[in-house]
Formats: C-alpha cells, structure tokens, sequence
C-alpha cells in the first residue's frame, strides 16, 4: 500500500510539473510615434499578433493619463488608409469604426486650411469615449504608422 502511495504520489506531482509551457517573449517594435517637444503623446508598437496603439488623454490636459487599444495585423493598413482618407476628402465629420477588439471615431476638423484628425476609443462599445488623442496631422500620421521616417 505504501508503495502505492508513493507511485501515485510521483505520478500525480509529474503532471503538475508538466504542465508548465515556458516560451520566449518577444520586445515590442516601435512603429512610430507622435512627440512634440519631446513628450510621447501617441505611439504605436508592433507585437507578433498585434499593434498597440498609445496615446496620451486629451480628455486630461493636465494629467498624464495614457490609454491603449488594440489593433489586429489584419486592420492595421485599412485602418491607416481610412484614416489618410479623411485627410484628402477635407470633409468635417466623425467616422465611427467598428474594429475587431475596439470601437474608434476618427473626428476630422478644418482649422485655417489644415486638416486634422483626432482619433478616441471606446471600450465598451456602447458609444461613450474613453479617450481622445491629441488632433494630428497628415505628416503626423505617416510619421505614427511608420510610413515616413
């Protein structure tokens, strides 16, 4: 009985221990970001399966609050043209976008001729803003999705 219990005690602690999956993180790669003066207020980094999009609330002006959403690789470059689109069509308005993880609004004003861009998110999907980013221009953009350097 005794040995038994051992066999059944080496057993069971045998199983325990192989259920450990050890595997390698990966750094995450900086796309591009948006920094004036120095100050990172949107950025964006490229994991294997995803982006992160980074931004500083404008909702908060004096609180460095940031937030974060998350692209999938298959939505990246659509949403990057989507967004480069509400620039050339200079039309004021909100887009909601319906992403696989998020809800954005890309909200496009007209100021003195330029034409920028404010991206917010929703969590919940219910319509109720999360964040805001700072408004950005098209050079601003490129720059962010890594399309100029």
């Amino acid at each position: 009985m005794k040995k038994f219990t051992l066999l059944l005690v080496l057993f069971v602690t045998s199983l325990a221990s192989a259920q450990l999956k050890t595997s390698e993180v990966k750094d995450p790669v900086e796309i591009g970001k948006v920094a004036p003066m120095g100050k990172t207020q949107i950025l964006i980094s490229q994991y294997p399966d995803n982006y992160l999009f980074l931004y500083r609330d404008m909702d908060y002006p004096n609180i460095d609050e940031y937030k974060s959403f998350i692209i999938l690789n298959t939505e990246f470059e659509d949403l990057y043209a989507l967004i480069a689109k509400s620039f050339e069509d200079k039309k004021e308005g909100e887009i909601k976008v319906e992403l696989q993880m998020n809800t954005i609004y890309i909200k496009t004003v007209k100021s003195l001729g330029i034409v920028n861009v404010q991206i917010s998110h929703d969590v919940t999907k219910s319509g109720s803003v999360a964040g805001r980013t700072q408004f950005i221009t098209k050079k601003q953009l490129d720059k962010l999705f890594g399309k100029k350097k």
